[in-house]
């Protein structure tokens, strides 16, 4: 996997807390087995390398979960908003994730206190522009539509 030049320097930067070990192999396809699907790629590739930072990536906050906390965490979303998938939050109450119901996997901002679909902003389609749109502090701009 290629990693974006200003990822990879967030990732090395002393700014970002590391939290715990990369995942592995097997506890990816645990949490896969769990969520009864296989992460997007990209997410799935990040996760094997970079142990849950945490810091401020341009001008947004983010906290990756590891693949416990994904699972926990994607176990208390499913009641309210089937189909989300969280991997890391914002520190200020809301979960990154995506919507594993669509084809796309969009990426996606929820509150993770009254999570429901009608509250999710669409941040974006694609992992390069989720991080273009924290690079920029673009979290906020519009809903999401939920299919």
């Amino acid at each position: 996997m290629v990693v974006s030049d200003a990822f990879q320097d967030w990732l090395e930067s002393d700014q970002v807390l590391r939290q715990e070990a990369p995942a592995t192999e097997a506890q990816l396809q645990e949490l896969e087995s769990q969520i009864g699907q296989r992460l997007p790629e990209p997410l799935r590739q990040y996760l094997l390398i970079s142990g849950s930072p945490e810091g401020f990536f341009g001008e947004s906050y983010i906290s990756f979960f590891s693949t416990r906390e994904i699972a926990t965490c994607w176990q208390q979303s499913q009641e309210a908003a089937a189909g989300f998938v969280p991997f890391a939050s914002n520190g200020g109450g809301e979960w990154y994730g995506y919507d594993s119901r669509s084809m796309d996997r969009p990426f996606v901002l929820l509150p993770s206190i009254g999570m429901e679909w009608r509250a999710a902003m669409l941040l974006a389609n694609t992992w390069d522009a989720f991080l273009d749109a924290l690079n920029r502090g673009d979290l906020f701009e519009q809903n999401y539509v939920a299919s």
